[in-house]
């Protein structure tokens, strides 16, 4: 049994930014875990895939870097670019571990967690610890939620790509489910590699005028899609203007496809019956849906 004041739970930015708070606050004996490496969820993104919000050493002026988990650090200082990727940015994360010190054990699962007395036992796979206080940082990225959508399964969700690669060449054009970042992303991505895309979704972000990238289209996203969108249609469901004569006959599979899949309040077509796409495994992208729950 290991004994502490605090365990964190989660070696991501969340989770080592607390640790480095309360460091810094004089609090002693935290203990920082992680059932993977420090930036587990980083090093799982597509290659590809960068930040949307960019790094800037604003610290001289008194602004933290938007991407940074203290105060005094920039991700861009050390990486030289404003757009990490995963992997870059789980570097960063780690150069900031080590300049504090912190106490990481990684590859340590938590099974269980049970009230003691007024503190907390952990039952991990490294053993028992206990600890007064115990603060989950889990990040969502690791935990694509698609419970949602029956036949889910016959697509491939935004957090289980690898590589775009499997999806070019195709005939028809890559389906996407979902109007968000990942969505425009996926185009983008699918694009560079010369292949067409629909993109479905009720609600496009770049239609939003609210400047917060969780709801509206970041500059960085806009700024790409708008070099590639001859290669993108967008449907936007219900008052959509009418889609090519040569992109009809796949959205209208897709679309009974998406009838049956989706529960009815968030359906944004007419009714169809269902008729399942024999190579949707190929050519379906779902994004959006990610976390636990």
């Amino acid at each position: 049994m290991h004994d502490y004041r605090v365990i964190v739970i989660g070696a991501g930015p969340a989770g080592l930014g607390t640790a480095i708070a309360l460091q810094e606050l004089g609090v002693s004996d935290v203990q920082v875990i992680d059932q993977g490496e420090i930036g587990h969820s980083f090093r799982q993104w597509h290659p590809e895939i960068r930040f949307i919000s960019p790094s800037f050493t604003t610290n001289g002026f008194g602004f933290p870097d938007l991407n940074a988990i203290t105060p005094n650090s920039s991700p861009t200082y050390g990486l030289h670019t404003e757009h990490p990727s995963g992997r870059q940015y789980a570097r960063y994360l780690e150069e900031c571990a080590a300049a504090y010190a912190l106490p990481v054990l990684t590859h340590t699962t938590v099974t269980k967690i049970q009230r003691f007395g007024d503190a907390f036992r952990l039952e991990t796979n490294r053993g028992e610890m206990r600890a007064k206080y115990v603060i989950s940082a889990v990040g969502d990225f690791s935990f694509p939620a698609t419970r949602g959508i029956r036949g889910a399964e016959l697509g491939r969700h935004y957090a289980q790509i690898a590589s775009y690669r499997p999806f070019t060449r195709q005939e028809d054009p890559v389906v996407i489910i979902g109007g968000g970042e990942s969505g425009f992303d996926a185009a983008i991505k699918l694009a560079a590699l010369d292949q067409r895309s629909v993109l479905i979704t009720d609600v496009a972000a770049i239609d939003s005028v609210v400047p917060d990238p969780s709801i509206g289209l970041s500059p960085y996203t806009y700024q790409r899609y708008t070099a590639i969108q001859e290669a993108v249609s967008l449907w936007r469901g219900n008052g959509s203007p009418p889609l090519p004569k040569r992109l009809r006959a796949p959205i209208r599979s897709i679309s009974r496809m998406v009838n049956r899949c989706i529960p009815a309040k968030y359906r944004f077509w007419p009714p169809a019956s269902p008729v399942w796409m024999r190579r949707c495994k190929q050519i379906c992208l779902l994004t959006g849906a990610i976390g636990p729950n």
